[in-house]
């Protein structure tokens, strides 16, 4: 059986902010839409540190990070990346310096010597150490409902 593919909102303040509470319902109504209920999945995570690209929809087990997603953009995620399997390319994140746009989380510069973890867990107060910049410890959010929640780690 194949490994379930999981969408990961961001619901930090900053991604909050800009309405990834209406993402999450749109991908989640996408998803059924399409019929994908067994094999994707949807849930918030805690914040991701890259603040100016969200709001960030992260994609496992690919990696694949969408930046400044808006609802409307929710059933071309679905419809492209989970049906079709291409990614979106203009929700890629833009690299400042090449113009390119990078598909995988881990290839992107602010990303590389960070350490992404997700955890499933029911547990409300679980903390997760992480450094979203050098030298700062993070906690990450936790989704009560789902109990989920993130955390990166530098090397």
């Amino acid at each position: 059986m194949a490994e379930k593919q999981k969408i990961w909102v961001c619901e930090g303040p900053g991604c909050k902010s800009h309405n990834s509470d209406e993402l999450l319902q749109a991908l989640r109504e996408n998803i059924t839409k399409h019929n994908l209920d067994g094999s994707v999945e949807a849930n918030f995570t805690g914040c991701h540190g890259y603040c100016s690209e969200g709001p960030l929809v992260f994609i496992t087990p690919d990696n694949t990070l969408y930046c400044r997603v808006k609802k409307k953009d929710c059933e071309k995620i679905i419809e492209s990346h989970f049906v079709n399997n291409k990614p979106v390319e203009m929700l890629l994140f833009k690299d400042p310096k090449s113009g390119q746009r990078i598909q995988k989380y881990h290839d992107i510069d602010f990303y590389k010597k960070q350490k992404m973890s997700i955890t499933d867990n029911d547990s409300r107060s679980m903390k997760v150490n992480g450094a979203f910049k050098m030298g700062y410890n993070c906690q990450a959010g936790v989704d009560q409902k789902n109990g989920i929640v993130v955390g990166i780690e530098v090397d």
